[in-house]
């Protein structure tokens, strides 16, 4: 019910003139991703929503992100929302606060976030400072974010999140390259001090103007085994400017085990993010977006998506 409630709210504003006029953002999507092999079998279904819209100098924005898993006949659900209001006292600069709140189940956690970022055309960098609230555990989270553009084709980025109960930090490194009907993107997720990685390279090739065409290579180390490699192929259809279906299927190769992949979502998006961070995140996640995410429900706290924690 609350999800159907939210859409229906969602694609009612975002049609409504009098609305649009001041809509910075906003994006609904179903999606589902499948693991399937020798003594695997992991599916995941996800909804999720977002809002950023502008009031004079004031961001208001939201986010609403549902996904089931379902693991050897059991289900879970986690469910994450967060509001926030942000103040522009510039163009490049941003400030604010949010809450957050995160259901596992029966198990419920809010907290609040305070951010700021400093934004232009060739660079930006943002800061969001975290506090779940948590029984007995004295938990915050401080993740740093920087994007540069270094030429007309290159795009370099990093996220790192400090975690205040924790020694180690998580970091994201990633470099796109746009040409033409050509994108590639390159990334690396690690831990400090520890082996664990994730890693991959992906590239687009716009056949059409309505069709791309993907193909990616990726590999992990001391994850889910020792390492292991994973290859997908896919496409997405753009039914109009602001719809498009994406689907993809691969093979991960997982120590003497091979296991299948599987993915499609729906999307309706219209506008592009102000805020930095909920940018590079939402790219985090297109990342693992090839059954990986069956393993790292989206938790909503830290920029990197807590995939080793």
């Amino acid at each position: 019910m609350l999800r159907t409630l939210t859409s229906a709210v969602a694609l009612t504003l975002f049609c409504t003139p009098a609305f649009s006029q001041e809509l910075d953002y906003g994006a609904v999507g179903l999606g589902y991703s499948a693991l399937d092999g020798d003594g695997v079998d992991f599916s995941s279904t996800m909804f999720e929503g977002q809002i950023e819209y502008s009031f004079n100098q004031f961001l208001l924005g939201g986010e609403l992100r549902s996904q089931t898993i379902d693991s050897f006949g059991g289900e879970g659900t986690v469910t994450n929302f967060n509001g926030f209001v942000g103040y522009t006292p510039a163009n490049e600069i941003l400030v604010g606060v949010g809450i957050e709140n995160l259901r596992l189940d029966d198990d419920e956690v809010s907290g609040y976030e305070v951010f700021a970022q400093y934004r232009t055309p060739a660079f930006g960098s943002a800061v969001v400072y975290t506090v779940p609230d948590m029984d007995n555990d004295d938990l915050s989270i401080t993740s740093y974010f920087a994007q540069a553009v270094v030429s007309p084709s290159i795009k370099l980025g990093a996220i790192v999140d400090d975690f205040s109960s924790f020694d180690e930090t998580l970091y994201y490194v990633s470099a796109d390259y746009e040409q033409g009907s050509i994108a590639v993107r390159g990334y690396y997720n690690g831990l400090s001090n520890e082996d664990l990685a994730l890693y991959g390279v992906r590239g687009t090739y716009a056949y059409s103007p309505m069709f791309d065409l993907t193909a990616s290579i990726g590999g992990f180390q001391e994850i889910l085994s020792e390492e292991g490699t994973t290859f997908t192929v896919g496409g997405s259809y753009a039914f109009t400017n602001s719809i498009s279906i994406d689907a993809s299927a691969g093979r991960f190769f997982v120590d003497d085990e091979d296991v299948n992949s599987f993915q499609i979502g729906l999307t309706y998006e219209v506008g592009a993010r102000k805020r930095l961070d909920s940018e590079m995140t939402d790219a985090v996640r297109r990342d693992r977006n090839n059954g990986l995410d069956t393993f790292w429900p989206e938790v909503g706290l830290g920029g990197t998506g807590f995939p080793f924690l």
